[in-house]
């Protein structure tokens, strides 16, 4: 069964509030206000990607722990689809809509600017405010505690080692191997460190993943992962110890 969210943005007071109407079907309507602390190309466009993932991940609008899958996101910018098909020439607003390469990859995105379904009397009762200093992370918490969020390019590593080419259930698997306890943080190889400079993370899961996390802006994240036979050797030697 398909679950949909319907979000339309309007500018409120000035460049940098707006005001995002969503609905998640007759009955649900709210109301996220989006402050606007960083500038982009537009301000509009990461103002409604901010108000969605915060919908999505935060209020858990659509179900608790969604992914893409049987999901349909109506937005109110033709931009938002470029982003997701990487055909946008706005480099800032790249950032904003990452989750929606990673965890929200299997959703379908349609454009609309159909106000029909707005009722703001139903929507003031449910009113939010967010405010943006920086693009939010789709997060994992890793063994040891260390919050990250993840790039699209180890989401396409893990599908393609993996052979899962369902995005949801390899974001789901991927996740599920970041917080095994069995993931140990383990010394990054000197061609790891080559590669992405000292401050590399190594954590090595007892069934060869191997996740490669990389200090960034506003989080670290996990920016690779691949299959290392002796990583599995080695967690697996210290569990039978």
């Amino acid at each position: 069964m398909t679950t949909a969210l319907t979000v339309l943005t309007k500018p409120k007071d000035g460049a940098r509030l707006f005001d995002v109407v969503w609905s998640t079907g007759r009955q649900m309507h709210g109301l996220v206000t989006v402050d606007m602390r960083c500038d982009t190309e537009a301000n509009d466009v990461a103002a409604e990607l901010s108000a969605m993932q915060y919908l999505l991940e935060e209020r858990a609008v659509c179900g608790h722990d969604r992914a893409g899958k049987s999901l349909q996101l109506t937005c109110s910018f033709g931009a938002v689809r470029k982003l997701v098909a990487g055909r946008s020439t706005k480099p800032s607003l790249i950032p904003f809509a990452l989750f929606l390469r990673t965890r929200f990859a299997d959703a379908s995105i349609v454009v609309s600017k159909d106000e029909q379904f707005i009722r703001l009397d139903r929507a003031t009762k449910y009113a939010d405010r967010l405010t943006v200093t920086s693009p939010l992370l789709s997060a994992f918490i890793l063994s040891d505690g260390l919050r990250v969020g993840l790039t699209q390019h180890a989401l396409n590593a893990y599908m393609a080692r993996y052979q899962n080419a369902v995005p949801s259930d390899a974001w789901r698997a991927l996740r599920a191997a970041a917080q095994d306890r069995s993931t140990r943080l383990e010394r990054a190889t000197p061609a790891e460190v080559s590669r992405y400079g000292k401050g590399v993370r190594a954590y090595a899961s007892p069934h060869g993943l191997r996740l490669i996390v990389v200090e960034g802006v506003p989080a670290p994240r996990i920016v690779t992962c691949y299959y290392s036979r002796s990583a599995a050797r080695r967690v697996m030697e210290m569990h039978t110890a």
